[in-house]
């Protein structure tokens, strides 16, 4: 979890770097961007709970939680691989 003094990454889906890299893409190929598109938003919905509990001093239920990121994150890599062409390395 982030402390003081660092900046927190933008929660808002669209601003944040991969939306920058997606959104072009996302219009030209939506039907196949649908899961991808989904998975970035569940990101960004946990990563604000988490950051809400920070706030709240809940700082261990927030740190619990972590592994629930990391497993989006990673169902994020393989769409991306998937649709890519890639090979899953996990």
């Amino acid at each position: 979890m982030a402390t003081e003094g660092v900046e927190r990454p933008p929660l808002d889906p669209s601003r944040c770097g991969f939306c920058r890299w997606f959104d072009p893409l996302r219009d030209s190929e939506k039907p196949r961007l649908d899961t991808l598109s989904r998975l970035h938003l569940e990101i960004h919905r946990l990563a604000e709970a988490l950051y809400s509990l920070q706030d709240a001093g809940q700082i261990q239920q927030a740190k619990d939680r972590l592994p629930e990121l990391y497993a989006q994150r990673d169902a994020l890599l393989e769409e991306i691989e998937h649709l890519l062409g890639c090979p899953s390395t996990g």
